[in-house]
């Protein structure tokens, strides 16, 4: 890595505050993202909701749920130091009362509720980052361990009180200054801390010693920095989106929201930038004001969106039209006082850049084009499937389809739902030979066993693969980023050329020594894990049981969803990703075994279930296998 790269990125993490910062991006990144798999939302908050929810909608009926929290729970007593101290009483007695007392348990795990949303439980977390932090000036592992614990658990508490993870992301950020990626000052208000513009004898001194500053800021400083944009006061205002789909004159209230034209009303009354409320000679388009408690930009539209959908679904009903109505990705305007404070612009709808943005959106198939006949030879094949098979494949599809563009994370979840359930659904002669106990031969269980088996297979191979070949980039294309020695980029083959044969041994045998030498700590747990995953079959019986459990609770979404109860917004985002990526899996896996052995749906669930059992069963000489020891 050169040396100005080392300079941005803060390198070496050599000390507890410097992991801290490097793990706090990491986390945020990876919540914002959610392009892993993996990604767990390990939060006791989160977690008594959810059995509150089971009990009041459920009344506890279901004993997979009801033994999946009680699970979960006990496990956050003993892993959360900060929850324990706090809710040790609590738990023990919920535990105690499980599976005879459901009202006693949604008792106590509302009480615990209401201190949470009192925040003691967020302070004691970042208390205890403070503490951790502070603790000790060397980054031993323990350490680590902590921060990366307590880091999440601040990050994803913030997520259960409401908040963007958007805006969280912003939290580390000082309030009235600007400061480059390099670090340099370029604006900042007349004080910071204990220095004051008017003590410099000119303003470039001023930003040269508030960048030292900067420098210097402490955990305290920090987590001081976070809690104040945290407890930011509400100022009440509106939320202004653009309907897509309606046109004309109108001036409507419906539930406090109102629908208007420009023509009949305007809210940004001083000079603003956003020209969501500029009339248009050509069209007379129709905005939406959605009256919010406004605190940070992503909440806010957020939490407005979510409203003007439901006045949207309400109004549908009785307007025929030809395009579904909907809110335009175009503009997004916080209004207070009739000052524009904060706003968000897309290309998108714009009708103005509809054929540059068409352009940019599609895709150019012409640079797959010599390769193309080789990714549809499954499609050419598909004489060897018949019409009946291929419709149901076909009618799964659709719903995969349907889900993955689709702008509500509810109707992602549930459309790959039926997508799954539309290719289980099969005899019960199949279930008998796959779900042992009569009782438990249900779809839920079905799809955990299929499902879990086909994604852990998938993943034995492409886990490694997809960190090894992120090295080799980084090691080649991104000056050597990890500062790895070239006897060991040589011994692992990292410096392999595009187009040359991957052969993980030569990565997993020296993952020991990539993991010593890397100047990144946060990166190195990622590569312990995998190391991890890889020592025995309990990597992948881990991997397996955790899919099963996201079913579990894909599947709880889904009936909450339907039976219209209160669910969290960023837990169905999560999960309808995981839902998308097990339903694809799915169909993958189905459509390829139909075509290259010419089964029909039920049979090919079978030799599924049946090659990944026998997978499973020679699991220790397959870890042997993808290490080159036999």
């Amino acid at each position: 890595m050169n040396d100005k790269l080392r300079t941005i990125f803060n390198y070496p993490t050599d000390t507890p505050l410097k992991f801290w910062l490097k793990y706090w991006d990491s986390c945020i990144k990876e919540l914002c993202d959610l392009d892993s798999y993996r990604t767990q939302l390990d939060n006791p908050h989160f977690l008594l909701n959810d059995i509150i929810a089971e009990i009041e909608y459920n009344t506890f009926k279901n004993s997979e749920n009801r033994k999946l929290f009680k699970d979960m729970l006990s496990k956050s007593s003993k892993s959360d130091k900060v929850f324990a101290n706090l809710y040790h009483t609590q738990c023990a007695l919920a535990l105690k009362n499980w599976d005879n007392s459901p009202l006693y348990v949604n008792s106590i795990c509302k009480n615990i509720l209401q201190s949470m949303e009192n925040y003691d439980y967020l302070n004691a977390i970042s208390e205890k980052l403070v503490q951790v932090i502070k603790k000790e000036d060397r980054l031993l592992d323990n350490i680590k361990q902590e921060i990366c614990l307590y880091t999440k658990s601040l990050i994803t508490e913030f997520l259960c009180l409401g908040i963007d993870i958007h805006d969280i992301n912003s939290f580390l950020d000082e309030d009235g200054i600007l400061v480059t990626v390099s670090g340099q000052v370029i604006f900042a208000k007349e004080t910071y801390y204990d220095l004051n513009q008017n003590d410099f004898c000119s303003e470039e001194a001023y930003h040269e010693a508030i960048s030292e500053r900067l420098k210097k800021r402490s955990i305290e400083d920090y987590i001081n920095n976070i809690m104040r944009h945290f407890h930011k006061q509400p100022q009440d205002g509106h939320v202004i989106l653009r309907l897509s789909g309606l046109k004309g004159s109108i001036n409507s209230y419906i539930q406090g929201i109102h629908i208007y034209s420009v023509n009949n009303a305007t809210y940004l009354k001083e000079p603003h930038f956003s020209k969501i409320e500029e009339p248009d000679k050509s069209f007379q388009f129709v905005n939406i004001a959605i009256p919010i408690k406004h605190r940070f930009l992503h909440t806010s539209i957020n939490t407005a969106k979510s409203k003007a959908n439901s006045i949207i679904d309400f109004i549908s009903l009785n307007i025929g039209m030809e395009k579904e109505l909907s809110i335009s990705e175009q503009f997004a305007v916080i209004e207070i006082d009739g000052k524009e404070c904060g706003s968000m612009d897309s290309i998108k709808d714009d009708i103005e850049r509809a054929r540059f943005y068409r352009d940019i959106e599609s895709y150019n198939i012409s640079n797959i084009a010599d390769r193309l006949p080789g990714y549809l030879q499954e499609f050419d094949n598909s004489k060897n499937i018949d019409s009946k098979t291929f419709k149901r494949i076909a009618n799964a599809l659709h719903w995969h389809k349907k889900a993955m563009y689709s702008e509500r994370h509810e109707d992602k979840l549930l459309y790959n739902w039926i997508a799954i359930e539309s290719i289980l659904k099969v005899s019960e002669d199949l279930k008998k030979n796959i779900i042992v106990l009569e009782k438990e031969r249900n779809i839920l269980n079905l799809a955990k066993i299929l499902c879990s088996c086909i994604l852990s297979r998938n993943f034995f191979y492409s886990y490694a693969r997809g960190i090894y070949i992120h090295l080799i980039q980084c090691t080649q294309n991104h000056d050597n980023y990890y500062d790895l020695s070239p006897t060991l980029i040589e011994d692992a083959k990292l410096n392999l050329k595009e187009g040359q044969q991957i052969e993980l041994s030569h990565f997993l045998n020296n993952i020991s020594s990539i993991i010593k030498e890397m100047n990144d700590e946060v990166y190195k747990l990622d590569l312990k894990k995998l190391q991890t995953f890889y020592n025995d079959k309990n990597g992948i019986a881990d991997f397996k049981n955790a899919v099963s459990s996201d079913i579990t609770l894909i599947y709880r979404l889904r009936n909450l969803i339907a039976h219209n109860a209160v669910f969290s917004q960023y837990q169905t985002k999560l999960y309808a990703h995981k839902a998308q990526f097990i339903c694809g899996s799915l169909i993958q896996a189905v459509r390829h075994y139909c075509n290259k052995y010419e089964l029909d749906i039920e049979s090919s669930l079978l030799r599924i279930y049946t090659d990944c059992s026998l997978f499973e069963s020679n699991i220790d000489s397959k870890i042997k296998s993808i290490k080159g020891l036999c």
